[in-house]
Protein backbone atom coordinates (compact mmCIF):
# COMPACT_ATOMS: atom_id res chain seq x y z
CA UNK A 1 0.00 0.00 0.00
CA UNK A 2 1.19 3.07 -0.66
CA UNK A 3 0.67 6.73 0.87
CA UNK A 4 -0.38 9.42 -1.44
CA UNK A 5 -1.13 13.18 -0.28
CA UNK A 6 -4.11 14.87 -0.83
CA UNK A 7 -3.74 16.23 -4.59
CA UNK A 8 -6.83 18.71 -4.17
CA UNK A 9 -5.42 22.49 -3.64
CA UNK A 10 -6.22 23.92 -0.64
CA UNK A 11 -8.16 27.06 -0.05
CA UNK A 12 -7.10 29.21 3.06
CA UNK A 13 -9.28 31.27 4.84
CA UNK A 14 -8.03 34.29 6.99
CA UNK A 15 -8.70 34.13 10.44
CA UNK A 16 -6.36 36.12 11.90
CA UNK A 17 -6.92 39.62 14.18
CA UNK A 18 -6.85 40.94 17.31
CA UNK A 19 -7.90 40.29 20.87
CA UNK A 20 -10.62 41.75 21.95
CA UNK A 21 -10.40 42.08 25.65
CA UNK A 22 -7.42 41.04 27.38
CA UNK A 23 -6.83 38.14 29.26
CA UNK A 24 -10.54 36.79 28.08
CA UNK A 25 -9.98 33.39 25.49
CA UNK A 26 -11.80 34.24 22.22
CA UNK A 27 -12.65 31.46 19.74
CA UNK A 28 -10.92 31.63 16.01
CA UNK A 29 -13.23 31.51 13.54
CA UNK A 30 -12.56 28.39 11.53
CA UNK A 31 -13.72 24.68 10.29
CA UNK A 32 -15.07 22.48 12.33
CA UNK A 33 -13.71 18.74 11.96
CA UNK A 34 -11.34 17.45 9.58
CA UNK A 35 -9.36 20.46 8.53
CA UNK A 36 -5.80 20.19 6.12
CA UNK A 37 -3.88 22.56 7.68
CA UNK A 38 -3.99 25.26 10.40
CA UNK A 39 -1.31 28.31 10.90
CA UNK A 40 -0.94 30.61 14.07
CA UNK A 41 1.81 32.98 14.18
CA UNK A 42 2.55 35.54 17.15
CA UNK A 43 3.72 38.71 15.10
CA UNK A 44 7.67 39.70 16.06
CA UNK A 45 7.07 42.93 17.05
CA UNK A 46 4.82 41.77 19.97
CA UNK A 47 5.96 42.41 23.26
CA UNK A 48 4.49 39.33 24.63
CA UNK A 49 3.39 35.64 24.12
CA UNK A 50 -0.02 34.19 23.50
CA UNK A 51 -1.24 31.20 24.36
CA UNK A 52 -3.40 28.96 21.69
CA UNK A 53 -5.47 26.56 22.86
CA UNK A 54 -7.08 23.44 20.00
CA UNK A 55 -10.19 22.15 21.77
CA UNK A 56 -11.77 24.88 24.34
CA UNK A 57 -10.94 27.56 26.35
CA UNK A 58 -7.13 29.05 25.89
CA UNK A 59 -5.34 29.93 29.27
CA UNK A 60 -2.60 32.24 30.14
CA UNK A 61 0.11 29.99 31.51
CA UNK A 62 -1.41 27.07 30.69
CA UNK A 63 -2.21 26.10 26.79
CA UNK A 64 0.31 25.88 24.36
CA UNK A 65 2.53 29.04 24.60
CA UNK A 66 3.56 31.04 20.54
CA UNK A 67 6.25 33.90 22.00
CA UNK A 68 6.92 36.92 19.77
CA UNK A 69 8.02 35.83 16.46
CA UNK A 70 7.25 32.30 16.26
CA UNK A 71 4.32 30.24 14.84
CA UNK A 72 2.35 27.02 14.92
CA UNK A 73 1.61 25.11 12.18
CA UNK A 74 -0.76 21.91 12.53
CA UNK A 75 -0.43 19.25 9.14
CA UNK A 76 -3.02 17.63 6.93
CA UNK A 77 -6.14 16.04 8.80
CA UNK A 78 -5.41 18.19 12.02
CA UNK A 79 -8.89 17.95 13.35
CA UNK A 80 -10.54 20.76 15.97
CA UNK A 81 -13.22 18.27 17.38
CA UNK A 82 -16.16 19.62 19.72
CA UNK A 83 -14.89 23.67 20.44
CA UNK A 84 -13.46 25.78 18.01
CA UNK A 85 -9.63 26.89 19.24
CA UNK A 86 -9.33 29.79 21.29
CA UNK A 87 -6.29 32.15 21.48
CA UNK A 88 -5.51 34.64 24.57
CA UNK A 89 -3.40 37.60 25.43
CA UNK A 90 -2.66 39.69 28.31
CA UNK A 91 -3.40 42.79 26.33
CA UNK A 92 -6.46 44.14 24.14
CA UNK A 93 -5.45 44.60 20.83
CA UNK A 94 -2.78 42.01 20.62
CA UNK A 95 -2.65 40.95 17.20
CA UNK A 96 -2.37 37.20 16.05
CA UNK A 97 -2.13 35.69 12.45
CA UNK A 98 -3.59 32.86 11.64
CA UNK A 99 -5.36 30.65 8.75
CA UNK A 100 -7.09 27.34 8.21
CA UNK A 101 -6.93 25.15 5.27
CA UNK A 102 -9.71 23.30 3.86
Amino acid sequence: MTWQGDPRPITYTNVGGTIASGGQAQTIACGKGALRQFFIQNPSTASESIYLEPNGSAVIGQSMEITPGTSLWFGPGVIFAGNAPSVIATTTGHRYIAYWGQ
